[in-house]
């Protein structure tokens, strides 16, 4: 069923989840009409996915794939005060 490791990132989310009560899926963030330009799109609506996700107060990522690296390591240099990202 999945390594430790998994299940306890699975075990982290849950708890987040129950914490912050207001959280929102990426699906909820934008009506189908507001997504219908970048359908086709794939490079665009992975663009979309980036901002919201560094302007989002908490990431949490649904796989580690090159998103989630890219997200946690734009956030780290933000929040670690060595390099400013604007």
């Amino acid at each position: 069923m999945g390594s430790l490791a998994e299940k306890q990132r699975l075990r982290a989310v849950v708890s987040t989840l129950r914490k912050y009560s207001s959280t929102a899926k990426q699906g909820k963030l934008a009506s189908v009409e507001e997504l219908e330009p970048f359908v086709n799109h794939a490079s665009q609506m992975a663009a979309l996915d980036y901002i919201v996700s560094v302007e989002s107060d908490v990431f949490i990522p649904s796989y580690s794939r090159n998103m989630a690296s890219a997200v946690e390591g734009h956030l780290m240099l933000r929040f670690s005060g060595l390099s400013k990202i604007t």
